[in-house]
C-alpha cells in the first residue's frame, strides 16, 4: 500500500502531503520492495550491501564528488558491524594493603548506609587491584601470552633498576555515576605509564590485542598506547545488573546512580599507599583459593628483594652531575645551613647538626627549587626565589661544586631541567595530598626515573640528548664515571657574597594553639569526618562519646578516634570509663590503624600524634603496643616538623604513660638544644617535666636549659613565677644543683604572691630538705602558706601535695588533716584512692573521716588480715622446738658472713632516717634504744 495513499500526512517529512511532493524515484522503490515481500523478488545485493554497489563511498547528500548512485541511500539496508570482541584476560598488581582495604570496606558501608541496594554492587576487597593492560587470550595461545608477559617483564625490570614502586591512593570519581573507583599513582610519577607501555608493547608484538581504556577501543598494529590513569574500582552497578534474575530488577539498578553531593563528600579522601613488588597476568573468569582471580603469569618488578633504608621511602632521582634531594626545615631554627650565592645558586658553606640534612652535604650547590631554576640569577634574586619556595619538605636539585665547576652553566642547566620537566608538565594531575587517615610524606620526587639512570654512582648516556648533544653524556658513554675534563668551561666559579643563614628565609610561622582540653587545630578535608570531629567535641558527656564511637564505628577515622580519646579525658578524669567495652573496640581499632600506617610507611599530622599521647595518658591508658607503633610514626615524620606546644603535649603523653622511648626524647633533647632560646616558657617547662618524671637526667641538658632561663630573665623577658616554680621542681626531681634552683627561685618567692599552682610546685620542689636546695625554712613557709589558702586548694592539688610528701617522706599532720577535709569537700574517687596511697607510704593512718572507697577499704582490711596472718605462722614456727633449736646453734658457729660492721648515720633534725620493729630474735641481745638528737 502507497504510504502517500490516502494520507494526510508524510510519514517522513512529517508535513502534509500538500507541502510535499514523492522523492525522486519512490514509486519505483516501493513497488519493488511490495515485489520482494510478496516472494516474487529476489532482494537486490545493493540492499544487503548497505548501497556499496558503485565500490566508493558517497560524500554530503547526494551531490559532489562520489555522490552519483548515492541518492536514495536513505532507503538502504545498513548492515550490521562485526561484533566486537570482549577482553577475557588481564594484567594488574594486586592492592593488599590493609590500610587501604580497611578505608575502601569504610567507603562501602557508607555508600550501603545511603542505599542498601550498593550492597549488590560491592567488589570484594580481596579482589581489589588495578588494572595495567586488558587484552583478549584464546585458550590455544596461553603460553604465548605468559611469554609476553615475561618479555615485558624483563623489561621493565631493566628501567627499574633497584628502586621501589610505591602505589598512592587517593581521591574518588566514577564513570557516568555507576562505577566507583579511587585514584591511582605512583612516586615518582608516570611510573605506572612507563609499565602500561612496556606492556603493551610486548603484548602487540606477539599479536595479542590491546583495548585503550580512554577511548574503548583496540589499538591497531603499531599505534602507540595512550595516556594510561590508573584506578582501583570497588562499586560496579554493571556487577549487580549482570546478577539480577528479573527484567524488574535490571531496570532497578539501571537506574541506580551515585549522586554528585555523595562523592563531594568523599572528593579527597586519603586510602593510603603500599609497595609493590610483582604484577600477575589474571583471567576474568574463575576464582582462586583466596577468592582472588586466576593466575596464569607473575612476574616480579626486581630481580631481587628491594630493601628501602629510608624510613620515608624518598627517592632520590639523578640526571647527569646533579640530583634531587629534599629540605628539613624546622619551624623556628631553620634548615641549619650556611649559605653563600654563587653564579649556579647557593653554596652551602656549612651543615648545623639541627634539624640535619640527610641528602645535602657541605660543599654542594642548590641549583634548583621547587621549580624554579637559580642558575645565573643575581645575588638578590637567588635570595628573592629561595626564600619564595624554602618550606619543609621542599624539593631542591644540587650537585657538587668540585664537579659542577667543571661544567658550563648550559649544560648544569640542561641536565636540572631534565629533572625538573616532569614535575612542570605534572602540574594538572592528581598531587599529593593531606588525608583524612595519614598524611602523606611531604615533597616526594615525581621524575620520570624510567628516562635516565637510576644511580648517582654511575651514569649513562639520556635517551633524551641528541647525539653528541651533552659532553656529560658523551663522557659517560665512554665508561668514565666522574670525568675531570677542564675543557668544558670555567663561566661557573665561586664569587665573594655574604654568608646567610637558612633561619632568615623561614615565614612567620602560624601559632599551634592547644586548648586546656588538649585539642588541637586539626581540619578534616572530606565532609564526612568534619561532621564527626565536631559531634564529638560537642558531646558533653563521656557515655555521648561513647554512643557516638559505637554507631559510627564503621566511619571513623584515625583521627577521629583521637579526637573521641581526647574528649573521654577532658569530661572525667577517672578512670571508670576505660573498663568499658566500647573503649575496647576504639583501642583495638587504632591499633589495627596505626599498624596499618606502619606498614604502608607513612605518617601522622604531629597535632594528632600529640593528641593521641597525651589523651591516652590522661586517660591512664599505657597501651605498649600503641605507644610503640606511635613512636615509630613519630620517627619516620621527625620530631624538628612538630611545633612546640605538639612536641610538649607528645613527650608529655609518654612521659605521664611510663613510656620512655629513648630515640624520642634523645631526639627531643636535640630540638630544646635549638630551640630554646626563643621556645615560650610553658613549652619548656612542660618538656622539662617531662624528662624529670621520665627520670631522664641528662645534666649537659638541665644545665644549658638553665643558664637559657637565666641569661633571659637577665635580659628583661618576662617570666612569672608559675612557670619558675615548675622548672624548679623538674630540677629537683633529678637532683640538679643549678643556680636556677638553689637561689633564683627562692628569691623570687619572697618578693611575689604566688598562685595555688604555683605554691603546690614550690612544695614539691623544696619539701625535701635533705637535699639542701633552699633555706631551711622555705619547705615550713610553703606549708603554711598552703594551710592559709587552704579553701582555694583543689582535690587535684592536694593530691600532688601529698605526693611530693610521700616522696620526701615528711608526713605533716597538718597538711594530712588538711587532705581530709578537701578530700570531704570534693569527694573524688581518682583523688581520694591516689591520697589514700599516699597515706599508706607514709606508714599513717588516714584520719577517721577520711573518705575511704569501699574498694581501698576492702583492699586494706585484706592487707592486714595477710600481715596478721604472717605474723601468726612466723610465732607458731619459731615457738616449735625453739629449745632444741637454740642449744645447737648456740654450740656451733655463725659464718663470717652473717654479720657485718656497719656506721649508723644520724642527722641532727631528722634523725637516723630508720623505720625499726622489734622481732623474736634466736639469740639473746642487749636491748638497743635510738634516741633523736
Amino acid at each position: 500500500m502507497d504510504p502517500f495513499e490516502n494520507a494526510a500526512l508524510d510519514p517522513w517529512s512529517g508535513k502534509s502531503l500538500g507541502e510535499v511532493e514523492k522523492p525522486e524515484g519512490f514509486d519505483a522503490f516501493w513497488h519493488e520492495q511490495e515485489a520482494v515481500q510478496r516472494g516474487e523478488k529476489e532482494p537486490p545485493p545493493d540492499l544487503l550491501a548497505g548501497g556499496e554497489e558503485t565500490g566508493k563511498k558517497g560524500k554530503g547528500k547526494g551531490k559532489g564528488k562520489g555522490g552519483k548512485g548515492r541518492r536514495n541511500s536513505r532507503y538502504n539496508v545498513v548492515a550490521r558491524p562485526p561484533p566486537r570482541a570482549r577482553p577475557s584476560h588481564f594484567v594488574a598488581i594486586r592492592l593488599f594493603s590493609r590500610m587501604i582495604r580497611r578505608n575502601v570496606q569504610q567507603m562501602q558501608q557508607w555508600f550501603i548506609a545511603k542505599n542498601p541496594l550498593f550492597e549488590q554492587c560491592l567488589v570484594p576487597v580481596r579482589r581489589l587491584h588495578s588494572s595495567l593492560l586488558l587484552t583478549a587470550i584464546p585458550p590455544e595461545r596461553r603460553g604465548e601470552a605468559q611469554e609476553a608477559c615475561h618479555e615485558a617483564g624483563e623489561e621493565i625490570r631493566d628501567f627499574l633498576g633497584d628502586q621501589p614502586v610505591k602505589i598512592v591512593a587517593s581521591g574518588i570519581s566514577s564513570f557516568n555515576g555507576q562505577i566507583l573507583f579511587t585514584r591511582l599513582r605512583t612516586e615518582p610519577h608516570d611510573m605506572l605509564q612507563a609499565i602500561h607501555d612496556a606492556l603493551s608493547s610486548a603484548f602487540m608484538r606477539h599479536g595479542f590485542p590491546v583495548l585503550d581504556e580512554s577511548a574503548k577501543s583496540w589499538l591497531e598494529e603499531g599505534e602507540e598506547p595512550h595516556d594510561f590513569k590508573a584506578h582501583a574500582s570497588f562499586i560496579k552497578v554493571s556487577k549487580a545488573m549482570a546478577h539480577a534474575k528479573s527484567d524488574a530488577d535490571k531496570r532497578k539498578f539501571r537506574s541506580l546512580r551515585l549522586a554528585s553531593d555523595d562523592l563531594d563528600a568523599w572528593r579527597d579522601v586519603f586510602f593510603g599507599t603500599q609497595i609493590c613488588t610483582e604484577f600477575e597476568l589474571l583471567d576474568m573468569i574463575g576464582s582462586s583459593r583466596d577468592g582472588y582471580y586466576p593466575c596464569l603469569q607473575l612476574e616480579h618488578f626486581h630481580d631481587r628483594t628491594v630493601m628501602v633504608s629510608e624510613p620515608n621511602l624518598d627517592v632520590s632521582l639523578a640526571a647527569g652531575p646533579v640530583r634531587t634531594a629534599k629540605l628539613r626545615v624546622d619551624q623556628q631554627a631553620g634548615a641549619g645551613l650556611q649559605l653563600s650565592a654563587c653564579e649556579a645558586g647557593y653554596l652551602v658553606e656549612e651543615l648545623d647538626p639541627w634539624p640535619g640534612q640527610s641528602d645535602l652535604r657541605a660543599g654542594d650547590v642548590i641549583v634548583a627549587i621547587g621549580e624554579e631554576l637559580l642558575i645565573g640569577l643575581s645575588e638578590a634574586k637567588v635570595e628573592e626565589e629561595f626564600g619564595k619556595h624554602f618550606e619543609n619538605g621542599a624539593l631542591t636539585i644540587v650537585g657538587p661544586l668540585e664537579l659542577l665547576q667543571q661544567m658550563p652553566l648550559d649544560h648544569v642547566r640542561r641536565a636540572a631541567n631534565r629533572l625538573l620537566r616532569p614535575w612542570r608538565d605534572d602540574r594538572g594531575s592528581v598531587g599529593s595530598v593531606g588525608s583524612v587517615l595519614v598524611t602523606s610524606p611531604a615533597g616526594v620526587p615525581r621524575g620520570k626515573r624510567h628516562r635516565f639512570r637510576v644511580t648517582a654512582q654511575e651514569f649513562r648516556p639520556d635517551p633524551l640528548n641528541q647525539p653528541g648533544g651533552d659532553p656529560w653524556a658523551n663522557a659517560a658513554a665512554k665508561g668514565y664515571v666522574y670525568p675531570e675534563y677542564t675543557g668544558w668551561g670555567t663561566k661557573f666559579k665561586k664569587r665573594k657574597a655574604t654568608v646567610v643563614d637558612s633561619s632568615r628565609f623561614l615565614s612567620k610561622p602560624k601559632a599551634v594553639h592547644v586548648d586546656e582540653h588538649g585539642f588541637f587545630e586539626n581540619k578534616e578535608l572530606t565532609k564526612v569526618h568534619q561532621r564527626l570531629h565536631q559531634s564529638l567535641r560537642r558531646a558533653n558527656s563521656q557515655e555521648k562519646v561513647l554512643s557516638i564511637i559505637k554507631e559510627e564505628k564503621g566511619l571513623l577515622s584515625t583521627s577521629n578516634r583521637v579526637v573521641a580519646l581526647t574528649r573521654l579525658a577532658s569530661l572525667d578524669r577517672s578512670a571508670e570509663c576505660t573498663r568499658d567495652p566500647r573503649v575496647d573496640e576504639l583501642l583495638k581499632d587504632l591499633l589495627e590503624d596505626l599498624e596499618a600506617i606502619e606498614e604502608s610507611q607513612v605518617t601522622l599530622p604531629p597535632p594528632t600524634m600529640a593528641s593521641l599521647a597525651l589523651g591516652m595518658a590522661r586517660l591512664g591508658l599505657r597501651h605498649p603496643e600503641i605507644f610503640r607503633c606511635l613512636g615509630q610514626v613519630v620517627r619516620r615524620s621527625g620530631l624538628w616538623s612538630f611545633a612546640d606546644n605538639e612536641a610538649a603535649s607528645l613527650l608529655e603523653g609518654f612521659s605521664r604513660a611510663r613510656r620512655c622511648d629513648e630515640v624520642l626524647f634523645q631526639e627531643a633533647s636535640r630540638l630544646i638544644m635549638a630551640r630554646m632560646d626563643w621556645m615560650e616558657p610553658k613549652a619548656l617547662t612542660t618538656m622539662m617535666t617531662a624528662f624529670a618524671c621520665a627520670n631522664l637526667a641528662i645534666e649537659t641538658l638541665f644545665f644549658a636549659v638553665g643558664d637559657c632561663v637565666l641569661r633571659r630573665i637577665e635580659h628583661g623577658e618576662a617570666w612569672s613565677l608559675r612557670p619558675l616554680a615548675e622548672l624548679a621542681d623538674a630540677f629537683a626531681r633529678v637532683r640538679m644543683r643549678h643556680a636556677l634552683l638553689l637561689d633564683v627561685v627562692p628569691g623570687r618567692c619572697e618578693k611575689a604572691i604566688p598562685s595555688v599552682e604555683a605554691l603546690v610546685l614550690l612544695f614539691s620542689a623544696y619539701v625535701d630538705s635533705r637535699q639542701g636546695f633552699g633555706p631551711a625554712e622555705l619547705r615550713d613557709a610553703l606549708a603554711r602558706q598552703l594551710l592559709e589558702r587552704q579553701g582555694e586548694l583543689s582535690a587535684t592539688l592536694m593530691r600532688r601535695l601529698l605526693q611530693a610528701a610521700a616522696r620526701a617522706r615528711w608526713p605533716s599532720h597538718a597538711l594530712l588533716e588538711a587532705a581530709s577535709q578537701v578530700a570531704l569537700r570534693e569527694p573524688s574517687t581518682f583523688e581520694i584512692d591516689a591520697m589514700f596511697d599516699c597515706f599508706l607510704q607514709l606508714r599513717v593512718v588516714p584520719p577517721a573521716d577520711f573518705p575511704i572507697s569501699a574498694e581501698k577499704k576492702k583492699q586494706r582490711e585484706e592487707r592486714l588480715k595477710a600481715r596478721e596472718e604472717r605474723q601468726r605462722r612466723w610465732k607458731e614456727k619459731q615457738g616449735e622446738g625453739a629449745e632444741g633449736e637454740v642449744e645447737a646453734l648456740e654450740e656451733a658457729s655463725l659464718p663470717d658472713h652473717a654479720l657485718r660492721t656497719c656506721r649508723l648515720r644520724v642527722e641532727r633534725d631528722v634523725g637516723a632516717g630508720l623505720d625499726t620493729s622489734s622481732v623474736v630474735s634466736r639469740y639473746k641481745a642487749p636491748e638497743v634504744v635510738v634516741k633523736e638528737a
